[in-house]
């Protein structure tokens, strides 16, 4: 591309990679602060507590999914919370309704607010 460039004025490819990186960085620093840490129990039980009815749970860029009810947790005879019991419907991009369990977020990729996405490094806005 260097060469095919070389007579357009401005053009500096060592900047433009430069650039691409810097964003590559911001784009996943975004990104992690937003994931959810699905592994860890404690983190994951304090982000269904946080959920409230119109919350959006973002599986990816462009999917997430819309709280509509949220029912108290569902406890097995011991007392604790059953994992695989339903308790939150949720409305996906396509407008169908999931039952949700907390073992639908377990070990899953997550995030809090919608991520960014790394086609920005080849279309820029």
């Amino acid at each position: 591309d260097a060469h095919l460039f070389d007579d357009i004025a401005g053009y500096n490819p060592t900047e433009i990679n430069k650039h691409k990186a810097e964003s590559f960085k911001e784009i996943a620093k975004h990104n992690k602060t937003l994931k959810v840490n699905t592994n860890d129990t404690i983190g994951l039980m304090t982000f269904i507590d946080s959920l409230v009815i119109g919350s959006k749970i973002w599986k990816s860029n462009t999917n997430a999914w819309t709280v509509t009810a949220i029912l108290p947790k569902p406890l097995d005879v011991r007392g604790k919370t059953n994992w695989n019991s339903p308790f939150i419907t949720a409305v996906d991009h396509r407008n169908r309704i999931l039952n949700l369990s907390c073992h639908d977020f377990k070990y899953k990729a997550i995030y809090s607010g919608q991520p960014r996405t790394f086609r920005e490094l080849h279309d820029p806005k």
